[in-house]
């Protein structure tokens, strides 16, 4: 079994003082700065869960939570309280942050050759490269850039569908996202399996269908020049109020998309459709930019005003792995929505 560093717990559950600690973390540097506001029922909803976290004086200081998906684990958290962050005990404090940065690195190289007991290839996260702390630490960590991760919004003020929206068992929707997606790297469905899965219908003919996670954040910045001024402002001005609520910004997460032909209309019928069925007005869509439907279909789509605004964001998906990290392929990944919210 493997070597837990002193000072490190092990855990497949989450403890109050972890959980906490998960609540309390604010995402985002330079860009969008953003809370979760419903971190403890993800905690519940994550697939295979390990918790691996710092303990000092009855206090968790820190939690790397991954995600293990047969070989390859995602990192879902990575929360550290102060002990990274500097003082006026600077001598102290950098030795303290080698320690521990040492005996994290000793858990990667552990995993990665066999120790936990299971097979591991790779671990990977996701990064907003103008996060320039969590950057530089994947970086320290032996993780590499592996692709972009575009963050696509899309927005509808009044939306409306032509078409039947029903929700549809796994069994008539995975055998379409198998033949869609099997292919993609990182290609899993513990959590798609899970649904909600909907099918977007004319008569008796299938059109689309997506897998949709429901996400509320707190914004605490936008991206920009002016990014906190935005939060405030943008709220009051007519149109916008109910696509940007700050204290509580709702939206949609699509995952697992079939679109017939990659038809731009049944997309944004499937789209509008979605965001009628659940009272939202936005959609945010994390997709590979090499997926073949974002491809065909990114420059034909009518995206709403948000993106008009602020525009497709990117996110680097990073990688660690026993060789070195990187493909250079262009084989796109497959993006688990739950994974960004």
């Amino acid at each position: 079994m493997i070597q837990v560093p002193p000072y490190f717990t092990l855990n497949e559950t989450v403890d109050e003082e972890t959980l906490a600690l998960l609540k309390s973390v604010a995402l985002g540097t330079n860009g969008t700065i953003y809370r979760h506001l419903n971190t403890a029922e993800r905690t519940k909803e994550i697939d295979n869960p390990l918790y691996f976290s710092l303990r000092r004086n009855e206090r968790v200081l820190g939690n790397i939570t991954f995600c293990r998906r047969n070989r390859e684990w995602y990192i879902r958290y990575f929360a550290f309280d102060g002990i990274f962050q500097s003082s006026g005990k600077a001598v102290k404090n950098n030795r303290k942050k080698n320690l521990i940065k040492s005996d994290i690195e000793q858990f990667f190289q552990d995993v990665l050759e066999g120790k936990s007991g299971e097979q591991v290839d790779r671990f990977y996260a996701y990064i907003d490269p103008r996060n320039d702390k969590s950057l530089n630490m994947a970086l320290q960590f032996g993780f590499k850039r592996d692709r972009s991760i575009a963050t696509q919004t899309f927005s509808r003020l009044h939306p409306s569908s032509k078409y039947e929206l029903k929700e549809i068992p796994w069994k008539v929707a995975g055998e379409i996202i198998e033949r869609e997606y099997s292919c993609y790297k990182f290609y899993h469905t513990d959590l798609t399996e899970k649904g909600p899965l909907h099918g977007l219908y004319k008569g008796e003919e299938l059109l689309a269908l997506a897998k949709i996670t429901l996400a509320e954040w707190k914004i605490e910045q936008l991206p920009g020049r002016f990014g906190r001024k935005l939060v405030n402002w943008l709220p009051k001005i007519p149109g916008l109020r109910k696509l940007i609520n700050p204290s509580n910004h709702a939206f949609i997460v699509p995952e697992a998309i079939y679109v017939k032909n990659d038809s731009p209309e049944y997309l944004n019928e499937l789209f509008e459709a979605l965001l009628v069925q659940y009272g939202r007005h936005l959609i945010i869509w994390w997709v590979d930019e090499n997926d073949r439907l974002y491809k065909r279909t990114r420059s034909k789509l009518n995206w709403g005003i948000l993106n008009r605004i602020l525009g497709v964001n990117k996110v680097d998906l990073m990688v660690r792995s026993n060789s070195d990290g990187v493909s250079n392929d262009k084989t796109p990944a497959y993006i688990c929505g739950i994974d960004f919210v």
